[in-house]
């Protein structure tokens, strides 16, 4: 009898422990999770992973991602291995052909399967592409020992994901001591594809700027760069792309034969000249009282024939220096080219500099705090279109930003990563009307094209 009731308390306990078991495996299920957006997309080699929000009620034995050229690819495909658990992983896949479509699931697996993520899918580059961050595409050329970037620079997010801070006020961008970006007169839809953002010299020096694998150029590369295109008086004509489409005329020099393509995406400045036409005295009654409190613009100044805007010979205009100098120029006479006389105030009304028929080529600048004239940007640019239409265009400011569309294809300015000093950094110019290629130093607080060299 004893026997008989041992046995069935034995019988009990293995049905309540087999009815505990089915339990909890009822609770168990394959875990949940999501694929991550792939980035750092090369022509081999790409970066994904996963994020497990849940076990399933049971440990995660593998993790990683799988991938194919079909969809809906598993584990039997190609895998990563990342480790074991729950949370956040990365994934770095490689070996990829070039210029293929691949598709990619994030993967878990516990006791009782493996579960998948969403599918993402990409296209790897060509040999001869790079990706940023955003996936934006740069076709790249092999010049000398160097491979550069074949198209300015366009990413809104550091090689991290981090987003770089859009400035679009001018006021934000002349006070500006930390990075930002814009666009060309503030226009994305218009200027991205061709030209590329305009980026400060402290978003370049974030060293995060360029894709992963490149740099922005050092101004010794850029030395390297133009000595093997025989020298700074000939190679900025050898790096600009051909023809008038995108550079004004007369784009001397231009032949673009290494496959460059350098284009004039213009530039925002972190300060400006100001000016105004003055018609209520002459020029030798014109005080630096009168001058410094008036109201002025940085617009471009119009000036035809058939204009109330005109510009004629013995105009007067009032001006404030991208120095912060304020001053007066009277027109002597001008054709395609312009003659003035002007005198140039320091901050207590004292004369700065001054001078009578300085001459201006047409479509150069005008240097106001020195009296000369420069290739270079500085505070005005003349340009005389037709007969009887002529333009006096600030250089600094919004006027380029926002007003003098001619100005994108005068010039193009590129960064390079190496500081000058506490305030300037070196960069390099390539002009419509100059063959050569320009290093110059200005403030970090100017907005110029980015082109990546490979590390």
């Amino acid at each position: 009898m004893k026997s008989q009731i041992s046995s069935s308390i034995i019988i009990i306990g293995l049905v309540l422990i087999l009815s505990n078991a089915c339990n909890k495996n009822e609770n168990i299920s394959t875990s949940v999770l999501t694929t991550t957006d792939i980035i750092h997309i090369s022509h081999n080699s790409v970066s994904s992973g996963g994020n497990i929000t849940s076990d399933g009620g049971s440990a995660i034995t593998s993790k990683g991602v799988c991938w194919s050229s079909d969809s809906n690819p598993t584990i039997e495909d190609n895998i990563t291995i990342d480790g074991s658990g729950n949370g956040n992983f990365t994934s770095i896949i490689t070996g990829l052909s070039a210029n293929t479509r691949y598709y990619v699931r994030a993967y878990a697996t516990n006791s009782v399967g493996t579960a998948y993520g969403n599918e993402e899918n990409i296209n790897t580059m060509l040999e001869s592409q790079v990706a940023d961050y955003e996936g934006n595409v740069y076709n790249t050329i092999t010049i000398g020992s160097q491979v550069w970037m074949v198209e300015n620079l366009k990413t809104t997010k550091y090689n991290d994901g981090t987003v770089i801070p859009l400035v679009d006020q001018s006021d934000d961008w002349y006070n500006s001591s930390s990075p930002g970006y814009c666009w060309f007169n503030n226009d994305k839809d218009s200027y991205k594809v061709k030209y590329g953002a305009l980026y400060n010299w402290y978003t370049v020096n974030t060293g995060k700027l360029c894709p992963t694998g490149w740099h922005v150029a050092t101004d010794p590369e850029w030395t390297v760069l133009t000595e093997f295109l025989g020298g700074q008086d000939v190679a900025g004509g050898k790096l600009k792309e051909t023809g008038s489409a995108h550079w004004l005329d007369p784009n001397t020099g231009a032949s673009d034969e290494v496959g460059f393509a350098a284009l004039p995406g213009g530039s925002r400045f972190h300060d400006r000249s100001l000016f105004k036409v003055y018609n209520s005295g002459s020029f030798n009654d014109l005080t630096f009282s009168i001058i410094s409190n008036a109201i002025l613009s940085d617009e471009k100044i119009n000036g035809s024939n058939n204009s109330l805007n005109e510009i004629p010979a013995g105009a007067i205009v009032i001006y404030k220096t991208d120095e912060s100098r304020y001053g007066k120029f009277q027109i002597v006479n001008y054709d395609y080219n312009i003659t003035l006389n002007w005198v140039t105030y320091n901050s207590d009304g004292t004369v700065y500099s001054s001078g009578n028929n300085l001459f201006i080529h047409g479509t150069y600048f005008c240097d106001l705090d020195a009296g000369v004239e420069s290739a270079i940007g500085e505070d005005f640019f003349w340009q005389q279109v037709t007969s009887i239409e002529r333009y006096i265009a600030p250089h600094f400011g919004s006027s380029e930003i926002h007003n003098s569309s001619y100005i994108i294809g005068y010039y193009g300015y590129w960064w390079s990563s190496t500081d000058y000093n506490t305030n300037y950094a070196w960069n390099r110019g390539i002009f419509c009307n100059e063959s050569g290629i320009f290093r110059t130093d200005f403030k970090k607080q100017d907005g110029f094209s980015v082109r990546c060299v490979q590390n």
